[in-house]
């Protein structure tokens, strides 16, 4: 080790001290304090919503702390801007590609450093040699010349390593990173991670993955609830324990009451379909007056899954068919009874500024514009609100002026009215405060109570708990477990989901 490297030891490259951060209803951060040495990897582990994504903001300068101080090398970050932690010498992979596609990947790599050549000239020639020599150094199987909008987004990936590493940074954030790669591509990047190490450089380093982490990592913090619960080195601890820390055993698995259903009834089915090259050729079952959860990591095909099933996506091989009948094309299924709830429900679900009675009547059958007959409409809507127990008022207003909650809720009354018999919901609660996520609870199990088929797509282990009476595990676009919902305990849907095989 070098004299330089050894004096970087000596410095925390990363001290978070007593870190709180609150939002309008929601304790995001509460009293966290975290150190990351010098060469040392240190994981950053919770289930969603335990706090993660808000440190990683706070570290990178993106989201202002209400208390506490953030210290890069012994110095404080302030302000809190991108440019300043970028300053203090805290570089970033992002989980969502921050790529600049009609720039070569040369430029992407050297983006914030093209400085000139011998004769005071910046040339593709000069700039894609020094690229070169750095993704070579790294052991990325790239072409520098490429423009980066035609890379896979694996190889994006790769491409946001090299950008953060390429000038000597005191921490190196990783988020996620090995989301859309492949086994030999991880095998880089954890190559990639350990040169890190050796050079002196911190790497915090946040993934799902538990079999990374005893991979890669030194230390290991998990947080849970906004709360930082424990350190541990990683060395010196199993994957029950860490899988303990991450999960409140008391209350994570709690089942909402349900009264008892004839779920006999096959009411959609999926055999062999499939959505390349994410969803892999699958067979699934939706039956009347069951909830079926979808869960699954990212790119698990879970999504994929239920646009395929609503008809929002068509599925090149295998066939989607309700009572019998072969279904394709989103409209067809909604006339046939499928209604279906997107993840993004502002860009897709709703027409945000229009009244929330022409969002009530846009798929009801018979009707082709409710402004001719406006007090049958409204009379129509305000049935609609009562039965899909939305707190609107008046449904003339325009629906951005509801609650996240009640914004869901009215698309589950659009479909409702439509007289739909199954619905399919991506990530139903994403957005909604916790009183209004329970409210949309009991409604889901009121509609199957009623015969309704409920499948839905959710990474909410406690969400599934309450409320899963089948749930079907993805992992790389096929089906890994079914499991009745008394099983789906959070512990046994993240190592599924996971496929670790570390021994405890």
């Amino acid at each position: 080790m070098s004299e330089g490297t050894a004096s970087r030891r000596d410095v925390a490259a990363l001290q978070v001290e007593h870190l709180g951060v609150a939002f309008p209803g929601v304790r995001a951060l509460h009293d966290v304090s975290l150190t990351v040495r010098a060469g040392e990897v240190h994981a950053l582990l919770g289930e969603n919503g335990a706090g993660k994504s808000t440190l990683i903001k706070v570290v990178t300068g993106a989201q202002k702390p209400h208390q506490g101080t953030v210290r890069v090398a012994g110095r404080e970050l302030r302000p809190y801007t991108p440019r300043a932690a970028q300053k203090l010498g805290v570089r970033v992979v992002h989980q969502e590609r921050q790529i600049a596609p009609d720039l070569s990947v040369a430029h992407n790599v050297l983006l914030d450093d093209v400085s000139a050549g011998r004769l005071g000239l910046v040339t593709a020639r000069n700039v894609a040699r020094r690229a070169q020599r750095e993704l070579d150094e790294l052991g990325l199987d790239l072409d520098a010349r490429t423009i980066a909008g035609d890379l896979t987004a694996a190889q994006q990936q790769l491409v946001e390593l090299a950008r953060a590493v390429h000038r000597q940074a005191a921490l190196v954030v990783m988020d996620e990173p090995t989301a859309s790669l492949r086994r030999s591509e991880v095998e880089v990047l954890f190559g990639v991670v350990r040169g890190l190490r050796r050079s002196g450089t911190a790497v915090l380093y946040i993934s799902h993955h538990l079999n990374e982490v005893f991979e890669v990592a030194d230390v290991a913090t998990v947080l849970r609830n906004g709360e930082k619960v424990a350190d541990f080195q990683v060395a010196d601890t199993t994957t029950g324990e860490l899988v303990g820390a991450m999960f409140d055993r008391d209350v994570s698995h709690v089942r909402l009451p349900r009264a008892e259903r004839d779920r006999s009834t096959v009411a959609l089915a999926g055999r062999g379909v499939s959505s390349p090259p994410v969803l892999l050729p699958v067979d699934v079952d939706v039956r009347a007056g069951e909830i079926l959860v979808l869960c699954g990591a990212a790119g698990s095909g879970t999504s994929e899954l239920a646009e395929v099933l609503s008809g929002a996506s068509s599925s090149p091989t295998g066939v989607v068919s309700m009572s019998g009948g072969k279904l394709s094309g989103r409209t067809r299924a909604a006339a046939r009874g499928i209604g279906f709830v997107p993840a993004d429900r502002k860009a897709a679900g709703l027409l945000l500024e229009r009244p929330i009675v022409e969002n009530l009547l846009i798929s009801r059958r018979g009707w082709r514009g409710w402004l001719y007959w406006p007090s049958a409409a409204v009379a129509l809507a305000r049935r609609a609100l009562v039965r899909g127990q939305v707190k609107a008022g008046d449904p003339r207003r325009a629906v951005s002026t509801l609650s996240g909650g009640n914004q869901q809720r009215v698309i589950f009354a659009r479909w409702l009215l439509a007289e739909s018999t199954v619905l399919v919901l991506d990530q139903p609660t994403a957005g909604v405060d916790i009183a209004a996520k329970f409210e949309i609870y009991q409604q889901l199990l009121d509609l199957t109570a009623e015969g309704l088929a409920v499948a839905m797509v959710s990474s909410d282990y406690e969400e599934i708990s309450c409320l899963a009476d089948r749930v079907i595990v993805m992992r790389d676009g096929v089906v890994v477990a079914e499991l009745d919902g008394d099983a789906a305990t959070p512990e046994r849907l993240y190592q599924l989901e996971m496929g670790d095989e570390v021994p405890a």
